[in-house]
């Protein structure tokens, strides 16, 4: 097995006193003015004390690499004659390549690069704290994923927790506990936690995606919109892969929402740990730096959205990869920069193309979006001048589906930014569930996403005028039933 070093690649955040946001570009008042109108007063601003920390992130990500997850399938005809509509219909031969991937795709994207960071992760000696925080962790078709983190290499001491949504299920994270028990010889050396979360108490969804391990004085996390299945083999998701200082402020931010998920049961007592675990490390509130700031929903929406308008006010060009929306905020905000002048480019799953040309006998049973998402979000945007596109995922016979949630800003001062992370462009996102966001400037980072949206846009995405005219055409190899993997 290589190195988990043979996975990133190394390039530091040197960042020197630098601001995220000067406040030019939008005023602070009136950001904070709406922030309250969309989110209401905070009861918490009274322990938001000024920090007194001088440091900055120079030199906390040692290493970090981004791998996009886009899959290998082919392209798959349809059974009968397809065109796209309008009085120069062209004919369609069916579902595109690297697209529309059905569970018979999965063997043949199972060795990625993502997948290789993750098993390398078996080579970090000496760990002894680890975090596994997933929507779902559901492998047990080859337990892949369980075996990685049985395989991690843990100290004689450690402590394990594992994080999943509520109702989700166990099998794997049981499978881990009962393989480290066993490892450890039921000695009482490790701690294993199992936690589900969500759903009771005014939360709503655990939509994290996060792994946390700590070995000496580094940090390794992995971070991104993808859970560990199809999420890493056929949906269209990020990960990230990063070793960061121990002590850093990145580093810290995670631990406290995971001890604040891990230890908490009613509302009030996670936002109390999670809020005192960032002012006990004396980062209330957080450091604007210009790299690698990342935010917890719904403890941090209002400062979250305050980010997304300064960034929308700022850009001259917006480019938008976003699985589920329905959010009016951010709607709004997109719909300001529309009217300024701002581009403004989105590529959505198609199932909001299909919804909404449901008829009486034509639906589309297995679409995740809804018309009124689709006629509330994305219809303003494309009538104030957005460009929308379509990716043709497989959402029959539970195929794959596009699954990013991440934003390039183009700045009119030249610096670019990416907004990323687990959260949707939803009510549920902002309110309820918990949900990361993270903030990049770095030019790295930056480009991995630019050229990840470009790919998309021209390569894979279809446009409006291109899609079949044909409701939503079955290909044959599906017509007769859904093929088994």
């Amino acid at each position: 097995m290589r190195s988990f070093r043979t996975f990133l690649l190394f390039h530091c955040f040197a960042i020197s006193g630098c601001a995220l946001f000067d406040g030019t570009r939008h005023p602070a008042t009136e950001i904070d003015a709406n922030i309250v109108t969309i989110l209401g007063p905070n009861p918490l601003a009274d322990r938001a004390q000024p920090s007194t920390i001088k440091r900055t992130l120079k030199d906390t990500f040692r290493q970090h690499s981004v791998f996009f997850i886009t899959p290998k399938c082919p392209s798959r005809d349809y059974p009968f004659e397809v065109r796209t509509e309008g009085d120069d219909a062209q004919l369609l031969k069916g579902k595109p390549a690297d697209v529309y991937c059905l569970d018979t795709d999965i063997t043949r994207n199972s060795n990625n690069e993502a997948i290789a960071a993750i098993e390398a992760l078996g080579d970090i000696p000496g760990v002894a704290n680890a975090a596994v925080a997933f929507f779902s962790i559901n492998d047990t078709r080859e337990r892949w994923f369980g075996e990685v983190v049985c395989k991690l290499q843990f100290k004689r001491s450690f402590e394990l927790k594992l994080i999943i949504d509520r109702g989700k299920s166990t099998n794997t994270t049981d499978h881990i506990e009962i393989c480290l028990r066993r490892k450890s010889q039921l000695d009482g050396s490790g701690l294993v936690q199992q936690v589900q979360f969500g759903h009771r108490d005014g939360f709503g969804a655990f939509h994290l995606k996060l792994i946390q391990l700590s070995s000496e004085d580094e940090e390794y996390l992995v971070f991104g919109s993808g859970n560990t299945y199809k999420g890493i083999r056929t949906h269209f998701d990020v990960w990230h892969f990063a070793k960061v200082d121990a002590g850093s402020e990145f580093s810290i931010r995670h631990r406290c929402v995971i001890d604040a998920i891990a230890d908490g049961a009613k509302r009030a007592q996670v936002y109390d740990s999670f809020f005192g675990c960032l002012s006990r490390h004396n980062l209330l509130p957080p450091m604007h730096v210009r790299d690698g700031l990342v935010l917890f929903l719904p403890f941090q929406s209002r400062l979250a959205l305050k980010h997304f308008a300064e960034l929308t006010s700022g850009a001259n060009q917006i480019d938008v990869a976003i699985s589920k929306f329905g959010y009016r905020p951010i709607r709004d905000l997109l719909l300001a920069a529309l009217k300024n002048g701002t581009k403004v480019r989105l590529i959505v799953d198609d199932d909001a193309f299909w919804i909404v040309r449901e008829q009486d006998n034509l639906r589309c049973e297995d679409c995740f979006i809804t018309r009124r998402e689709v006629e509330d979000w994305l219809a303003p945007l494309e009538s104030a001048g957005a460009s929308v596109k379509y990716m043709q995922t497989a959402h029959h016979c539970a195929g794959n589906f596009f699954h990013h949630k991440f934003v390039v800003f183009y700045g009119r001062d030249g610096a670019n930014f990416v907004w990323t992370g687990a959260a949707n462009f939803t009510h549920p996102a902002f309110h309820s569930n918990i949900e990361s966001v993270y903030l990049f400037e770095d030019s790295n980072v930056v480009s991995a996403y630019e050229g990840a949206f470009s790919d998309m846009w021209i390569r894979l995405a279809t446009s409006p005028s291109d899609m079949p005219a044909e409701f939503d055409p079955i290909p044959t190899e599906i017509a007769t039933g859904c093929p088994s993997s």
